[in-house]
């Protein structure tokens, strides 16, 4: 059974933290948060995690350029990794396609599909400063965003021959996706790239993933306080460059925020 999956944030930053997430399933909407507190905890990120590692296919829109990374950041658990690189990512699915991305409201205006709700601008300032009532209505927006990527899925599938887009210039642009999963997705823009000389800075459609090659925030943060700097960059060393830092530290920091 397919399982759409969003979450919410304080900012798109580096070192953004998850406010609530939202999955639809065969389970149904679930909507997933820390009993209505500012951050989600990591024992209720990692119920989340468990959660998406039974799903199968997993579709996300831009989640292996925010999503997934936010969560793999924010609990450094390198489940996210293998999820954030097998999961079905519709903004990649057209950006290696055309050469440059588009958003999930202008496929929602294009395809005729009843769109996402309001307050989208605020939610960070409504989850972090508002009522609980103003954050029940953080909870449906981002349950409205997993019903807009699954109803957009729903119509790829059924009628791929007749899914469009709307250009910010108004015009209807028309798509034959080919759903594939990150990994294949981006093999298959490295094979075959589309021509994007049009484009006076073209988007880098294959360093989607580059997050991957980094040190997590936390990892720096949490990391160094249960070794020397030092020794982090030893660790870097070993592994033959910053790129595979992260892999060889990987489990045994989860294990240590875990113990938290």
């Amino acid at each position: 059974m397919v399982c759409y999956f969003d979450i919410e944030t304080d900012g798109l930053h580096r070192g953004a933290r998850i406010t609530c997430a939202a999955t639809w399933s065969d389970a149904g909407a679930l909507l997933w948060h820390s009993n209505f507190a500012s951050y989600m905890k990591l024992s209720d990120l990692t119920r989340l995690i468990d959660f998406l590692c039974q799903q199968s296919p997993l579709v996300t829109f831009n989640g292996a350029n925010f999503d997934f990374r936010v969560l793999y950041y924010c609990t450094l658990d390198p489940r996210v990794l293998q999820l954030a690189k097998s999961h079905i990512d519709i903004c990649l699915c057209f950006g290696a396609s055309k050469g440059y991305f588009g958003s999930l409201d202008s496929f929602m205006q294009g395809c005729n599909i009843p769109g996402k709700s309001g307050c989208g601008g605020n939610a960070i300032d409504l989850w972090l400063q508002g009522s609980r009532e103003d954050k029940v209505g953080i909870l449906n927006y981002c349950k409205n965003d997993v019903r807009c990527l699954k109803d957009l899925y729903v119509r790829m599938i059924r009628n791929k021959m007749n899914v469009y887009r709307q250009t910010k210039s108004g015009r209807r642009q028309k798509w034959i996706p080919k759903l594939d999963t990150v990994d294949q997705a981006l093999k298959r823009f490295k094979r075959k790239p589309p021509d994007t000389k049009w484009m006076a800075s073209p988007p880098k459609i294959d360093k989607v993933l580059d997050w991957m090659r980094e040190i997590p925030p936390l990892a720096l943060q949490r990391y160094s306080g249960m070794l020397h700097d030092t020794k982090l960059h030893q660790c870097a060393r070993a592994a033959g460059s910053l790129a595979e830092f992260d892999c060889m530290v990987a489990e045994e920091v989860y294990a240590a925020l875990v113990q938290d």
